[in-house]
């Protein structure tokens, strides 16, 4: 997985300012069930990553 954080601010870009890129390789999570199709992706201030495979409720 790699990402980039963008610029805050058209300043941050007129000024040059260095995109911040990063780049993972982790492991695929376990899934809730066998029909689990939905993955969620977290990143943190910290620069560590979660991941999670799941199912979304069912609406009655």
């Amino acid at each position: 997985m790699k990402w980039v954080f963008d610029w805050k601010s058209v300043a941050e870009m007129d000024a040059g300012v260095i995109l911040e890129s990063h780049e993972v390789t982790l492991p695929m999570p376990k899934a809730e069930s066998r029909s689990s199709r939905y993955f969620q992706v977290h990143i943190y201030p910290d620069h560590h990553i979660e991941l999670k495979l799941f199912d979304l409720p069912r609406i009655k």
